[in-house]
């Protein structure tokens, strides 16, 4: 519906599944992962589009498939 911001939602994420086997890491592990590869996301974003605002998320809630780190824009 040429909404950018829900694009990018829907497309700027990894699945820590797809990266590693299930079995390489344990649960807490995946979260370790996730919170820094958010952590680089979050840093390399400042630097190469400071004048855009993201929020970067790791979740693992059971929503989505598996540990998931995801840029979603902010609005306004």
């Amino acid at each position: 519906s040429g909404d950018t911001a829900q694009v990018e939602t829907v497309v700027n994420h990894l699945h820590l599944w797809d990266v590693l086997p299930i079995d390489e890491l344990s649960p807490a592990g995946f979260a370790r992962l996730g919170e820094a590869v958010a952590a680089g996301w979050r840093s390399a974003l400042a630097a190469q589009v400071p004048d855009r605002r993201f929020d970067v998320v790791f979740t693992d809630d059971g929503e989505d498939y598996g540990p998931t780190v995801s840029i979603v824009p902010r609005r306004g």
